[in-house]
């Protein structure tokens, strides 16, 4: 498993970080047991992820959250995924397959909005 310092300056020198590495560094990092104090919701902690990370890492955390969901894993699936990458979070009220979706689509507008 990837494992990253959650600084900016320790990722700038991480070079061609795969998009499994950026989904596992994002879940990790961010959406662990104690996800909630970057922010109230997944939203707000994916904004904070784009803000605290050089573009690359941001892009790498979408791609493979688009990667992830495009292989139709059942539910279960996800989950165990996603604990293996140290997620502790758990989207109330939906699912992993919608927070993946929310994740690319959010990641996009941050990209979007960076370049």
């Amino acid at each position: 498993m990837f494992v990253a310092p959650r600084t900016h300056a320790g990722m700038r020198h991480r070079f061609g970080v795969t998009p499994r590495e950026g989904l596992e560094y994002l879940v990790g990092a961010y959406f662990h047991q104690d996800w909630d104090i970057d922010g109230a919701t997944s939203r707000a902690v994916l904004h904070h992820f784009a803000s605290d990370n050089e573009l690359a890492i941001v892009r790498a955390a979408r791609d493979g959250a688009a990667e992830l969901r495009a292989e139709s894993l059942m539910e279960y699936e996800l989950q165990a995924r996603l604990e293996a990458f140290g997620i502790g979070y758990y989207p109330v009220g939906s699912n992993y397959e919608e927070w993946l979706d929310e994740v690319v689509a959010v990641l996009t507008s941050r990209l979007e909005d960076m370049s």
